[in-house]
């Protein structure tokens, strides 16, 4: 019985099967059998699925997005090498919208390894993406692989963690902004898989058994034995986490060399959320998946109401011994809403798994910001927001004692923030270190003009429709002037666009910083004996351990990144390694393949203590960057420099007029021009972020330091007063 379904399974949808006597086309012609129109698709879906090549698995289109086999949805079995095909008359319009789901249960045919003995399942995703994603002719070759179910995880992981809709065949179809996001989510999963296994897109997408490249192969093996894992354990953690609705478990084998070369443990990444709360923790896992060795990561946030507030928690870890932690107490009174958050530096309890919420002392936070926004009428609001350092104003900090210290807080306690003033005539900061005031008119159900005043004294106006800014005009508050963009506002009126000094209240990027394991903060190693960071470089195979993190900027064609730094006495330069720099929307970095938005520019240190420009830009003669060394300049440890980047980009994109600049302590020491650092004139080809990037390295452990033994060492640098301006 169980056959004779199989067979009438196969030749409902097979694209070609004789033992249906007769071409499909005649047979259900017109018939849906999902959602979407009701007018058949004019063309087949052809592929493959493999690990080794899976014969007997379960391919369908998961019109829902729930990973499940519904009634509606037309499915097929894989034949001899992986291959299916699915007729048209079984498909909707919708079919290119949808991803394409492999069962793989066991029993199925392995032509690597005989019998599946464990389930798990495999993925691809939408064909109009792939197309968007791959052009036409590499899309039409559909492989479903391991490497391609990890993509769409990883994507849609990050899509619930981002977004507040679900996806679903009519959105994905009818929505361009929701395609074009979830987009840009596949591209970040992609460039993480890819670089992290120094693997090519090609080599991702394609079949690698015909190709016989046997270190992909091995990957893909890799990746499908921490699938089979992650499904085994879907109970588990669904136990695990009972508070949330929907969780995911991916697998990832590290990683040991340069060149991807696979190491003995795993990366366990949990994804999870619920209506209000989201969470992502990524572990190390022992070989056999029985220990975690590590916290690497961890990400949490969560909505509740608490007395009579609504109290927001956001928990980041990054495998360190503390965690940025984030409180946030909001409510409305009377006319005004009211927030007051309170950020802090926190201990890991390792023993627990755990970041530890701040204590309702104001004193232990790193920051306090208070917002307050307020109707004028049905069509004018006005909103306020000012970052205090705890201790620079008295009723803050009992405010926050009163949120933070009460299991019922009430809100007559955060009414008590009703002294500050939102509205954009009154000047006051009451003791903040930063403050804004804006005004925001509705001029029609697409349209809003806004005007915000900034505590420098700068005023900036923007028309916005549809979410698009239409018109924007800056400067001082009687002499507005039309500007092309913020960071043109900061540049006419000679603000800084990013200041981070590590005094008083604190910056996300700074806090960021904190939170990571080889990062910490020192009172009085800054430049001028003022607070500062001290950058850990932990020698291992590749060099040192890479400390990342990037500042997302206002889009421009120019910035300047200045920052002091000083290497500590008796640093080991070795062969050399990276030190920051600026980059687009997406840095190209590591060896990536260069993309027309792509490129970057960061500073160098060399073998002697040389500085050097490293360049990714359209004309690299190779895989790596380019470098330039400034002449006549070495570092001496244990003295500070003040180092300035200036990047312009080239305009337009098909000349070669991009300019990179080196100042060393005000001084211009260098200039590279005649770049081509990008291909394309769209705005992800902008400068958008400070890429904080240092480390040894190298693909090998020749660039690595060591002692006299042959030991791997820890050198280290302080970091001081970074800066991005015009």
């Amino acid at each position: 019985m169980k056959e004779f379904f199989r067979l009438l399974q196969v030749c409902s949808f097979s694209f070609f099967l004789l033992a249906c006597n007769g071409s499909s086309d005649s047979s259900s012609e017109g018939t849906p059998s999902g959602p979407g129109s009701s007018n058949p698709v004019t063309s087949a879906i052809v592929g493959m699925a493999i690990d080794g090549y899976l014969e007997g698995a379960t391919v369908f289109l998961d019109y829902n997005f729930n990973h499940t086999l519904d009634d509606s949805e037309p499915s097929v079995l894989t034949e001899e090498q992986g291959r299916f095909s699915v007729d048209k008359a079984a498909l909707e319009v919708c079919w290119q919208y949808v991803p394409i789901v492999v069962n793989v249960p066991v029993g199925a045919f392995d032509s690597d390894y005989g019998e599946v003995t464990r389930d798990y399942q495999l993925i691809a995703t939408p064909q109009v993406i792939r197309e968007q994603r791959l052009g036409e002719q590499q899309a039409g070759n559909l492989v479903i692989s391991p490497f391609t179910t990890q993509i769409w995880q990883k994507a849609i992981a990050a899509w619930q963690r981002t977004q507040d809709t679900e996806l679903d065949c009519e959105s994905m179809r009818t929505d361009s902004d929701t395609r074009e996001q979830l987009v840009s989510l596949l591209d970040e999963a992609e460039s993480d898989i890819r670089d992290t296994y120094s693997l090519s897109t090609e080599q991702l997408y394609n079949d690698f058994i015909e190709r016989g490249d046997s270190r992909t192969h091995n990957i893909a093996q890799q990746f499908a034995i921490g699938l089979q894992q992650a499904y085994a354990e879907k109970a588990q953690l669904e136990q695990q986490y009972p508070e949330l609705s929907e969780v995911t478990r991916l697998y990832l084998p590290t990683v040991t060399q340069g060149d991807g070369q696979i190491g003995g443990k795993w990366l366990r990444h949990d994804f999870g959320f619920a209506e209000n709360k989201q969470m992502h923790r990524v572990s190390e896992v022992s070989g056999t998946f029985d220990a975690i060795t590590k916290s690497v990561s961890i990400y949490q946030r969560g909505v509740e109401l608490v007395g009579e507030v609504r109290r927001r928690v956001a928990i980041q870890s990054n495998g360190g011994s503390t965690c940025t932690v984030t409180v946030e107490y909001g409510a409305n009174w009377q006319a005004s809403h009211y927030r007051i958050k309170g950020r802090a530096t926190t201990d890991f309890d390792e023993a627990q798994g755990r970041c530890l919420l701040p204590t309702s002392d104001a004193s232990t936070l790193a920051t306090l910001e208070v917002d307050v926004e307020a109707d004028a009428s049905s069509n004018r609001s006005y909103a306020s927001e000012h970052t205090f350092s705890p201790g620079e104003n008295v009723i803050v900090d009992e405010v926050w004692q009163r949120m933070h210290g009460s299991d019922a807080p009430i809100v007559v306690d955060l009414s008590r923030l009703d002294f500050i003033e939102p509205a954009l005539s009154f000047p006051e900061g009451y003791g903040a270190d930063t403050w804004t005031r804006s005004r925001r008119d509705i001029v029609s159900d697409s349209e809003q003009l806004e005007l915000k005043r900034f505590d420098s004294g700068l005023w900036v106006e923007s028309r916005v429709r549809d979410d698009e800014v239409t018109a924007l005009r800056c400067g001082p508050e009687f002499d507005l002037v039309a500007a092309e963009s913020l960071a043109e506002c900061y540049q006419r009126f000679g603000v800084p666009v990013f200041k981070e000094t590590f005094d008083g209240s604190l910056s996300e990027f700074a806090m960021d910083l904190f939170d990571k394991e080889l990062v910490e903060r020192t009172d009085t190693r800054g430049a001028n004996n003022s607070t500062g960071i001290q950058v850990h470089y932990e020698g291992y195979e590749r060099g040192s351990r890479r400390v990342l993190d990037k500042q997302d900027l206002p889009p421009a064609s120019r910035y300047t990144l200045s920052f002091n730094v000083e290497f500590c006495e008796d640093f080991q330069f070795v062969r050399g390694g990276k030190i920051h720099g600026l980059g687009p929307l997406r840095a190209i970095t590591g060896g990536r393949e260069m993309t027309d938005e792509g490129w970057s520019v960061r500073l160098s240190f060399g073998a002697t203590g040389t500085l050097s420009t490293y360049i990714y830009h359209q004309d690299i003669p190779g895989t790596y960057g380019d470098s330039w060394r400034v002449p006549n300049f070495t570092f001496t440890p244990g003295q500070y420099y003040h180092l300035q980047l200036v990047v312009q980009v080239n305009q337009p994109a098909s000349a070669s007029n991009g300019v990179v600049e080196v100042w060393i302590d005000d001084e211009q020491r260098m200039v590279v021009d005649n770049l081509r650092l990008r291909a394309s004139d769209g705005t992800d080809s902008y400068i958008q972020h400070l890429l904080f990037s240092t480390f040894h390295g190298g693909s090998d452990e020749t660039w690595a330091p060591k002692d006299e033994a042959g030991n791997f060492t820890t050198e280290c640098a302080y970091f001081d007063d970074f800066m991005i301006s015009h």
